[in-house]
């Protein structure tokens, strides 16, 4: 599960822009983008990406409920409502 954390929260930093200063590379045991992994690790990150590129896919949290109307629905456990902005 550790590899789920540096994996979100690395990325997270870069996409933010934060410099090594502010999120050191170093602090992770390798490189997250680039370092070599085993089997489950990479299907792991190979999962994350997938989804990320299937969100930045969607374009819109509109196109997030057109995807996954279940999200919305009847059955939904919770009221989700989406803003544009």
């Amino acid at each position: 599960m550790a590899i789920v954390r540096n994996v979100d929260r690395r990325l997270n930093a870069l996409a933010v822009g934060f410099t090594n200063e502010e999120d050191p590379a170093e602090m992770y045991s390798s490189d997250v983008v680039f370092g070599e992994r085993e089997e489950a690790d990479l299907t792991m990150i190979e999962r994350y990406l997938g989804t990320c590129l299937e969100l930045d896919r969607l374009g819109s949290p509109e196109g997030l409920l057109v995807a996954y109307p279940r999200l919305h629905g009847p059955s939904a456990t919770q009221t989700t409502t989406v803003t544009s902005g």
